[in-house]
């Protein structure tokens, strides 16, 4: 797997979120930076995993291309179309990934220590939701997240339940009941 630098854009500048079958994580490349295909506008070449991207535009098109494991670009409005019910797997990916993002664009020295410990992305973000629930004011730390895009009722009431973890998941009940 590709070394994944998310340096790259700030999170809000991103029109479609690439989804590459390579890495288990949203990609740091903008669909407007990606090598042009002139023979198909729907197409283009990523440097970083040596793959054609293709741009999904419809939930046909996505279930599709996902079928054939291509990499694919999805528009933000797709995935909130999705969402509401079709992919929720996909849905919960992005919103993870946009989680690692803000950390990586916002909070550099938390990013760096996730990265130097070489976690899973389950532990990963674990340790981001520890650090969330450890601050000084919590109710203050996770409306930031929101502002900055993440939908936290999402990461704590549909991602973080699959994680078999006790001691976080009594933190988060004892701590977000104080809000």
């Amino acid at each position: 797997m590709p070394d994944m630098d998310f340096s790259v854009h700030d999170i809000n500048q991103f029109d479609h979120f690439i989804e590459c079958e390579i890495s288990p994580l949203l990609c740091p490349m903008r669909w407007e930076d990606l090598q042009v295909d002139f023979e198909d506008k729907d197409k283009r070449f990523c440097e970083i995993c040596q793959r054609y991207v293709y741009k999904v535009d419809n939930s046909y098109m996505l279930k599709q291309l996902k079928e054939e494991n291509k990499c694919i670009a999805i528009s933000e409005d797709l995935v909130q179309k999705l969402s509401l019910g079709m992919d929720q797997n996909l849905s919960k990916r992005l919103v993870i990934s946009k989680l690692f993002l803000i950390i990586k664009r916002y909070k550099p020295s938390h990013f760096e220590y996730l990265k130097e410990n070489d976690l899973s992305y389950e532990e990963m973000l674990k340790q981001i939701v520890w650090m969330i629930l450890q601050s000084d004011n919590v109710e203050d730390e996770i409306l930031w997240y929101i502002q900055k895009g993440i939908d936290m009722r999402m990461i704590f009431e549909e991602v973080l339940p699959l994680v078999d973890d006790t001691k976080l998941h009594q933190l988060i009940k004892t701590k977000l009941s104080k809000i």
